[in-house]
């Protein structure tokens, strides 16, 4: 295991709503000391790479895009539109 060097800047990350409110992750990931690698951003389990959206976040705006329906066969809410 490496020892941390640091930590990079904060950032931000669009997660999925909770609870109808919109969530954002606030973060200064690590870095770590590696002696064959040198200094290295650890891997970061909710997000890709330079990504500005969680993974959970991405495979719902996939779905939503492609389409997607429900189990029983309802479109998402998300889809319909309200009127007053």
């Amino acid at each position: 295991m490496c020892p941390i060097h640091d930590h990079t800047p904060a950032r931000t990350w669009r997660h999925l709503d909770t609870c109808q409110y919109r969530t954002l992750l606030h973060a200064g990931p690590p870095r770590v000391r590696c002696e064959e690698y040198g200094v290295r951003q650890v891997v970061l389990p909710w997000a890709e790479a330079k990504s500005q959206f969680t993974l959970l976040f991405e495979r719902f705006a996939i779905d939503m895009l492609k389409g997607d329906r429900h189990r029983e066969g309802r479109r998402h809410p998300a889809h319909q539109l309200t009127r007053p």
